[in-house]
């Protein structure tokens, strides 16, 4: 524990798995900001919010006229789907909200103290969806990858919620983040982190990491079409 609040940590381990698919190992290491104690902490699960016709984000594409997920086939959809998810090693009750699937509550085992933190370990699997709901997922070339970990849901005085509304305003704390990223040899991921890889027969492994971070977009490309530029300045 600590004795002042600090930025949230987040350290993930993921995999680029065959069908779309990836395998996410995540730590949260969650400190909370108030002066109050917490019995609940919120996780925004934005992935989970193409799975189905119900969702948040569905319904917003609705009303906008755009039919394109509410009417899409399963295999063309994405989902996110906790396996494991433990507070300082105890398993804990966690669930969806009722009217947001891609928002969870986590009840904590113990009162969380003020400026105190918690350890959030969660194990999940993420479907990629197509992009042509949102522009992030997987197209022919490769991913686009926006919303796609689990993040604390931010609090000041009350627990701010939002769903994946496809408005690019995602809303959490400065965060300090640690990835190892692990696609097939042959591909190439870019961000804007921090970054140094290591190469075996078969994959390849991208450390990334960053400070004071809001928000993380990856790329995977079968082939790089990024350039790199140095500036004086930058």
């Amino acid at each position: 524990m600590f004795l002042h609040a600090q930025n949230n940590q987040i350290s993930i381990k993921a995999s680029l798995l065959p069908d779309h698919k990836m395998l996410v190992d995540q730590e949260i290491t969650y400190y909370n900001p108030s002066d109050q104690q917490m019995d609940t902490i919120y996780l925004l699960n934005w992935a989970n919010g193409y799975k189905d016709k119900t969702t948040p984000l569905s319904k917003r594409l609705i009303e906008d006229y755009d039919k394109s997920l509410y009417f899409a086939n399963i295999k063309d959809r994405g989902y996110s789907k906790i396996r494991l998810l433990t507070c300082n090693d105890s398993n804990v009750n966690f669930y969806e909200l009722k009217d947001a699937s891609d928002v969870v509550r986590v009840i904590l085992p113990s009162s969380l103290a003020p400026k105190e933190s918690v350890k959030i370990h969660v194990i999940y699997e993420v479907k990629v969806p197509k992009d042509r709901f949102t522009r992030y997922g997987r197209s022919e070339l490769g991913y686009n990858l926006r919303y796609w970990h689990m993040t604390p849901a931010v609090f000041e005085k009350k627990w701010y919620l939002f769903s994946n509304l496809n408005m690019d305003d995602y809303y959490m704390q400065p965060t300090d983040f640690k990835i190892d990223f692990t696609v097939p040899y042959g591909y190439t991921l870019s961000s804007s982190l921090d970054q140094t890889t290591s190469i075996t027969e078969n994959e390849v492994i991208y450390e990334l990491s960053g400070k004071n971070r809001l928000d993380i977009e990856l790329n995977i490309q079968f082939n790089n079409n990024f350039s790199v530029y140095n500036t004086e300045k930058t």
